[in-house]
């Protein structure tokens, strides 16, 4: 009984942990443009899951944006750690603001 009470508390604690995770979001960055080339796509949402919805931000912010990123990471619990970028998500200005088309 003891044994399934620890059981039971660690993966209580696990999904406590996992519905807490790390969020990024690109309202704090960049995202005016003049022309698709000043915008790329980025992660944005659950830092830890590798189907995040993606945003766009001016490729100014890149380096700003992904030292975040990658700190936030290291709080995740579990990580995928393959979550390269679909390459039909493409970033490009429209109206003077970073937006992403394909999704």
């Amino acid at each position: 009984m003891r044994g399934q009470f620890s059981l039971i508390m660690v993966f209580s604690i696990l999904a406590t942990l996992a519905s807490c995770a790390p969020t990024m979001s690109t309202a704090n960055y960049d995202t005016d443009c003049s022309a698709d080339d000043d915008c790329i796509v980025v992660p944005q949402g659950d830092v830890c899951d590798c189907r995040q919805p993606k945003g766009a931000i001016n490729k100014k912010d890149q380096d700003a944006y992904y030292e975040v990123y990658e700190r936030l990471r290291g709080d995740c619990v579990v990580i995928a750690y393959d979550c390269g970028m679909d390459s039909s998500i493409t970033a490009v200005c429209s109206s003077g603001q970073c937006t992403v088309i394909g999704m």
